[in-house]
């Protein structure tokens, strides 16, 4: 056994350890019994706690739009392109002015579209203007209703508003509902879906507050251009909730990709590429991510419309399944009566890949006389 002369052992103690380790922990154990109890003194009562917890809460819901950026013209006479913040020109109802006047509008007044944006259809709104309004609001952590109104002249505008800006109806949800056609071939009454909604209850507590947030992107009939007004009546500030992350927005499709990304979706689905595989292309090709739903349903909708009409036998949506389906591996005999041949079609599953579908012609009849059907009866 080794010793150390100079440093006599201290004295063995409860555990093992020494008395001075004991000291240190009584110290502390000491104090915190000390800070304890004067915490206890000044305490408050539960229901100052909670009140404070729900005035944090309201502090927390009532906040001040992040930029909200869209590219425009740099006048109405360039198309150069400039990135504006669309927040900075909602000054609310007192700083805020109306929009100038058809004979008034002007570069010092207005931010105009680029002369590309001439149009003024559903299609061309929904495609090009309301599509980069949902995008800019969801990376500021919210989502908004786009409604168009007609003006005098010709004019209009897009009103936008927080999806949080008016209160559900649960009425006028059902009937909306019982709207929609239904693919089911029963007559029995559908069963009633309770659906949770994201906008304020009337009269429900917590949940009763209406967002003020606003703003207005006009149409010129003269000019035949879109344009913002740099000074506007719009309110940037958002109450009764909280701001969302980006990432857990899911826009509907027509919103996140362009017309010219969903079509490559939809020729990568009808080579038999799989749901998943599709969903990480159209990520790679445009940083956007589709939820796996919205690209199964992208790939339903583009089979009904191929597959699901009247004149197609069972025996085409059958084949039409085994072929696009993964996890399927399958051979098909087809007879040809007019040449007497049959061909073998064997389909080999590959995962997240295209599925292949190779072809061999053979004469697989005994003799010229026979045809398909006898050489199938044998």
């Amino acid at each position: 056994m080794i010793t150390n002369t100079a440093n006599p052992p201290s004295t063995a103690v409860r555990g093992g350890f020494d008395d001075n380790a004991y000291e240190v922990v009584e110290k502390a154990l000491s104090q915190s019994e000390g800070q304890s109890a004067r915490q206890q003194s000044g305490s408050m009562s539960y229901g100052q706690s909670l009140r404070n917890l729900m005035r944090l809460q309201e502090d927390a819901n009532t906040w001040t739009c992040p930029p909200l950026l869209i590219n425009v013209a740099a006048s109405s006479t360039s198309d150069d392109i400039i990135q504006i913040d669309i927040a900075e020109t909602l000054l609310g109802r007192e700083g805020g002015r109306n929009v100038p006047s058809p004979e008034k509008r002007n570069d010092d007044n207005c931010y105009w579209f680029a002369k590309i944006f001439n149009i003024n259809t559903d299609e061309f709104r929904e495609k090009e203007i309301v599509r980069e309004i949902k995008a800019a609001c969801r990376a500021a952590g919210f989502t908004v209703n786009c409604k168009y109104k007609k003006m005098e002249y010709g004019n209009g505008c897009i009103e936008v508003k927080c999806c949080r800006g008016t209160y559900h109806c649960e009425e006028k949800s059902l009937a909306h509902n019982r709207k929609k056609a239904r693919s089911t071939k029963s007559n029995a009454a559908p069963k009633a879906i309770k659906k949770k909604t994201t906008k304020p209850v009337h009269g429900q507590d917590g949940n009763d507050t209406r967002c003020p947030f606003h703003f207005q992107i006009y149409w010129d009939e003269k000019r035949q251009r879109w344009f913002l007004p740099k000074i506007q009546r719009g309110n940037r500030v958002h109450c009764g909730h909280s701001p969302i992350d980006p990432a857990d927005i899911k826009l509907e499709t027509k919103n996140s990709i362009s017309p010219e990304e969903e079509e490559i979706a939809r020729d990568s689905l009808q080579s038999h590429i799989s749901t998943a595989a599709t969903q990480n292309l159209i990520r790679t090709r445009t940083g956007e991510t589709l939820s796996w739903q919205q690209v199964y349903h992208m790939k339903k909708r583009q089979e009904n419309a191929q597959y699901g009409r009247n004149e197609n036998t069972a025996c085409d949506r059958l084949l039409h399944y085994l072929t696009t389906t993964d996890g399927i591996s399958c051979t098909f005999l087809f007879a040809d009566p007019k040449t007497h041949l049959l061909s073998e079609k064997v389909k080999k599953d590959k995962r997240n890949s295209a599925l292949t579908v190779e072809q061999l012609g053979k004469q697989l009849l005994g003799d010229d006389t026979d045809s398909p059907a006898i050489y199938a009866k044998v």
